[in-house]
């Protein structure tokens, strides 16, 4: 089927226009989507800072758990009792995106179960320490690493990936600091498992390098929490305890006060949470830069669309009114051979 002028001459005149339209439709598109997800990540980083908040209290009661569970004295279930509060508040408080997390959930339902045990004096050591409270951090730091992975930005990416090397560190400091408060607490003798044990949550709770680290800004601001003199005398004095105690292991008769063990411990968990907060504020930090660059695309791929929009109307427009003008000009040129033809037959 041939297309007659009048379409001919449509078709060369929107094709142009068309072909913008669908370019700047499918930039714009694009552009949005880009936006979109930019706008998700910042709510994702709120959520995380939610989610690491209520993993740093589940972890603090698990340590005061272990400690009451050791040594029953009502200044440890005072503290304990307080603690739970905090969990319990911050849990409540967390977004609905946590709360509605049904492995998360069972997990606060085991942990609120297991409290009454716990003040009735009827708690196994190795259920709390190692199933009821490390399955509800298990739950909680793989949501974590859900919520922080595989962004579309590699920084962020980059950012992502030693957070969550922190997290896991801080885990495991945490981990260790309860394992050994309560064998301090109660004067345990170490079997040969316990100490391989123990080994294994030295090596994870110190296996953190942030060296591969780009960001000058963010590595200095990490140097000067991990480097500094008071982290280092902390990380010896650690280290020197540790020592200390597994030299008494297979007596069971330990010169460390499980106090000073919990307090020091306590204070390198905190240091590793800085240390998560800075990597944080940095991923905040490149999350409004990208949102800055997304919305400036946006804007300019939404000028170019609404004017290509604008053109196309306009180009309807000069297409219906070159119709008309053909239209018309044919009219007059059939008059024109109607009279022509009638001259030649008279």
């Amino acid at each position: 089927m041939q297309l007659g002028l009048k379409n001919r001459l449509r078709l060369i005149s929107l094709f142009p226009i068309i072909l913008l339209i669908s370019l700047t439709s499918y930039f714009f598109y694009n552009s949005y989507m880009n936006y979109q997800t930019v706008q998700n990540l910042q709510k994702r980083l709120e959520t995380n800072r939610e989610l690491n908040d209520l993993i740093n209290n589940i972890s603090r009661e698990r340590g005061m758990t272990v400690m009451y569970l050791g040594n029953s004295s009502p200044s440890t279930f005072k503290s304990l009792k307080k603690q739970r509060i905090i969990v319990d508040s911050k849990y409540n408080n967390a977004n609905h995106t946590i709360r509605a997390n049904p492995k998360l959930k069972a997990a606060m339902q085991s942990i609120s179960q297991a409290r009454s045990f716990v003040d009735q004096h009827n708690a196994n050591f190795e259920t709390i320490y190692s199933k009821i409270y490390k399955e509800a951090q298990d739950v909680t730091i793989s949501k974590l690493e859900e919520i922080t992975q595989n962004q579309r930005d590699p920084h962020i990416n980059t950012y992502a990936s030693k957070y969550i090397e922190f997290v896991h560190a801080n885990e495991y400091t945490a981990l260790e600091r309860d394992f050994i408060s309560f064998a301090l607490a109660r004067s345990t003798k170490f079997e040969t498992q316990d100490i391989s044990r123990w080994i294994t949550l030295i090596a994870k709770a110190d296996a953190f390098n942030y060296s591969t680290i780009k960001d000058l800004t963010l590595l200095n601001k990490l140097n000067a929490l991990l480097k500094s003199e008071d982290t280092i005398e902390l990380l010896n004095d650690i280290n020197t305890q540790r020592t200390s105690i597994l030299e008494s292991a297979t007596k069971g008769v330990y010169k460390t006060n499980p106090g000073v063990w919990f307090a020091m411990l306590s204070e390198k968990t905190n240091i590793l949470s800085q240390a998560e907060n800075e990597i944080l504020k940095t991923m905040d930090i490149r999350a409004k830069e990208i949102k800055d660059e997304a919305l400036q695309i946006l804007t300019i791929t939404s000028t170019i669309w609404i004017i290509s929009v604008l053109l196309g109307i306009l180009a309807i427009l000069l297409s219906n009114e070159i119709a008309r003008n053909i239209k018309g000009l044919e009219n007059i040129l059939k008059k024109l051979q109607k009279i022509l033809m009638k001259n030649m037959i008279l």
